[in-house]
């Protein structure tokens, strides 16, 4: 049986508040914390609209996320 890839993020146009989350996020699931987008990146965390559901800002992060099939959170 193949062995799970390791979680790693990227954030992107996150407040401080959110950055901290993340931050108690990977600490306890042992994931990653990645600045800048590349093939090892498994997810993207972004900023979303509460009530659309959806990011309200495009980021060229999100945008790689989306191109490269990465899960968008």
């Amino acid at each position: 049986m193949d062995k799970p890839r390791e979680m790693v993020l990227v954030a992107t146009s996150l407040r401080d508040k959110a950055l901290e989350s993340v931050s108690s996020f990977t600490k306890r699931f042992g994931a990653k914390v990645e600045t800048t987008m590349g093939p090892h990146v498994t997810h993207v965390v972004c900023k979303a609209d509460q009530r659309k559901r959806v990011t309200d800002q495009r980021t060229l992060k999100y945008l790689h996320g989306l191109l490269n099939r990465r899960w968008i959170v």
